[in-house]
């Protein structure tokens, strides 16, 4: 694990994106002339939830800047598989194809992309699909059921599929689908994919 060595003047910095009125440059700035003191700050916290609280940055509207600068800095190659990536998905699918998936489904999927019978649109997405045939989910969860008995979830691959991008058919199958399930879990839907 790389290890940072806190910048000296580190806590002038936090002050300045604390309480000045700064320019977005100005900020970036000062955000990037304290990265390493706030690695190492952030090394030693036990959670995502404490990282958050200590480093309120992260939250605010353009906070998603903060992530991506931080992560290309501790990261710089970080990006080789997007500026790789058509070379990497034939290299993919043609592994997928060699019998490295059981499923019908997938294999089926498989044989569009093969075939170039996806559009360019959706060729990414449809290409990600069949890796949960390859990267089968494990993990069981308990909960409890209606009445009251804890019971074993054990996590199919539709499961992994649907959690990663929501496929329907039409717009109405898909908000009918949203609706149920909200009403169901009485839950937040976490982010993922819609396709139709």
């Amino acid at each position: 694990m790389k290890e940072f060595v806190p910048e000296e003047d580190a806590e002038v910095c936090i002050r300045a994106l604390k309480f000045d009125n700064l320019s977005t440059e100005d900020f970036d700035s000062y955000w990037k002339a304290c990265r390493q003191f706030r690695m190492a700050d952030i090394k030693k916290m036990e959670s995502t939830t404490a990282i958050f609280d200590k480093w309120l940055f992260y939250k605010i509207p353009s906070g998603f800047r903060l992530n991506d600068m931080d992560f290309d800095a501790l990261h710089p190659n970080g990006d080789a598989l997007l500026s790789t990536w058509e070379t990497k998905r034939d290299a993919i699918v043609n592994f997928l194809s060699n019998d490295n998936v059981k499923d019908k489904n997938i294999k089926c999927s498989l044989e569009y992309i093969k075939n170039n019978e996806v559009s360019e649109n959706s060729l990414n997405a449809t290409i990600l699909w069949p890796l949960h045939g390859y990267l089968v989910p494990t993990s069981r969860t308990v909960c409890k059921d209606k009445a009251g008995k804890n019971s074993v979830i054990k996590y199919t691959i539709k499961d992994s599929q649907e959690a990663f991008v929501l496929q329907r058919k039409s717009h109405q199958d898909l908000d009918d689908h949203l609706l149920h399930h909200l009403a169901n879990r009485k839950t937040t839907i976490q982010p993922l994919l819609l396709l139709v």
